[in-house]
């Protein structure tokens, strides 16, 4: 099944459609919920930085493990899915 050039609605649609669920590897760390979070307040990487003490690879990690758990492609598809999901 290619989902490529699908937005994430249709992406959802065309797994549920033919039967196949989501990949949800596992819920979010309360750091990546945070910084995912402050980055869907629009706030970048420095920002978040920042704002939470860290240096900016914490930051960078944390928006890796959570696009990774979420089982999206880019920190904007993690952040919608988080909200879907209620994390966020």
């Amino acid at each position: 099944m290619a989902t490529n050039g699908l937005n994430l609605e249709e992406r959802e649609t065309t797994f549920l459609a033919e039967g196949i669920a989501p990949q949800r590897a596992r819920v979010l760390s309360d750091d990546e919920r945070r910084v995912l979070g402050l980055s869907a307040e629009g706030l970048g990487r420095g920002e978040v930085a920042d704002c939470l003490g860290w240096p900016t690879r914490r930051v960078r990690d944390c928006l890796a493990g959570a696009v990774a758990a979420l089982g999206a492609r880019s920190k904007l598809e993690a952040i919608i899915i988080a909200y879907r999901q209620g994390e966020l």
